[in-house]
């Protein structure tokens, strides 16, 4: 189902030119108070409304930015570039480097540490004013094997137990926050739904002096495979054993289910995780904001998906998924406002009084 491993040279050439698969690189940050941010850039992503495997992933760029503070949504843009013309290069190397738009990635490594630079710069639908600033990440490299040559989708940890901050700004709004960094990259040549995975449950956490990170797929035809990673401050990390075990899961508003408390044993470390209310539901993908505490009493926060495949692409969900979707300088739905940038003033944006 999904490897742990980075993909070679050839095989990231073939996704971004010829296949119908996808790359996208994945930050989130989260500070002590358990407010976060995560930020997605891509080719290919498959949440997109009619996303399909029309072309290679090269030819479908596409970004994501959100913010949480005090347990909710304080911020939400996902932009299409499709049809944009707007300068890319993003997926010229493994570590994401590259452009979209405005916004440009600068990923660099060194002597077993890796930095991050994330220049924003974003259109705001019913806004003149754009978003503009930065997300930095820094910490030490995941050292990930090999993978097999025929694995069909790799999932390559780059930073599991780093330090980040964001410093961001609409108009008189800012936003800073700094915590805990992770930052992860997913790569197939095929599509999505197309790869017999039934269900995936993602999920880290950070304590001080350790992160921790789940993630089980399940299968369409009923297996199940976890993995488990752990990394230090000043360690490369490694895969270790673990036991992950649910609570029955919750159903969300548009009827995607997944579990909201989880008990995660690893390097005779017991951890319980409470994942909150959705920060991000849908029918095929909900997010959450997590709060973990072990056995001595140590507090950590982190950042938990629960995804399924085989609901990507259902017609009725589409246009759920496009009144959330911006494409710049392109054809939008009318009520795209109401789900995008800052919840404060939506309504005021909606109706074309406001302008930021």
């Amino acid at each position: 189902m999904i490897t742990l491993g980075s993909p070679c040279a050839s095989t990231l050439d073939r996704i971004v030119q010829r296949g119908a698969g996808f790359l996208w690189w994945y930050l989130d940050l989260t500070n002590p108070s358990g407010d976060g941010l995560v930020l997605i850039w891509s080719l290919g992503l498959p949440f997109l409304p009619n996303a399909g495997p029309s072309g290679p992933a090269g030819e479908r760029p596409a970004l994501s930015l959100a913010v949480y503070r005090g347990g909710r949504p304080e911020f939400f843009l996902l932009q299409d570039y499709r049809r944009s013309g707007a300068p890319m290069t993003v997926g010229t190397d493994v570590l994401g480097s590259g452009q979209l738009g405005g916004s440009r990635f600068r990923v660099t490594t060194q002597t077993g540490s890796l930095e991050l630079l994330a220049e924003l710069d974003l259109t705001v639908p019913g806004s003149r004013i754009p978003l503009v600033g930065s997300v930095h990440l820094s910490g030490p490299i995941w050292g990930a094997p090999s993978p097999p040559a025929d694995a069909p989708h790799l999932w390559a940890p780059l930073v599991v137990h780093g330090s980040a901050r964001a410093s961001l700004s609409w108009g008189s709004e800012r936003i800073e926050l700094a915590g805990a960094g992770y930052f992860d990259s997913n790569f197939s040549d095929q599509p999505l739904e197309q790869q017999g995975i039934s269900r995936w449950l993602w999920g880290r956490v950070a304590f001080p002096d350790r992160t921790f990170v789940y993630y089980r797929t399940e299968s369409e035809a009923g297996t199940m495979a976890t993995q488990v990673l752990s990394q230090g401050p000043r360690d490369v990390g490694a895969s270790v054993p673990g036991v992950l075990t649910t609570d029955l899961p919750a159903r969300g508003a548009f009827g995607a289910r997944a579990p909201r408390r989880l008990e995660l044993t690893a390097l005779e470390r017991r951890l319980s995780l409470t994942l909150g209310r959705p920060v991000d539901d849908g029918p095929f993908y909900q997010r959450f904001l997590v709060r973990a505490e072990d056995e001595a009493g140590r507090l950590g926060h982190g950042v938990a998906e629960a995804v399924l495949p085989p609901l990507l692409g259902i017609a009725w969900q589409r246009p759920l998924v496009r009144m959330r979707t911006h494409v710049p300088g392109g054809s939008n739905s009318v009520w795209l406002p109401l789900f995008s940038g800052f919840r404060r003033g939506r309504v005021r944006r909606l109706l074309g009084v406001e302008a930021a």
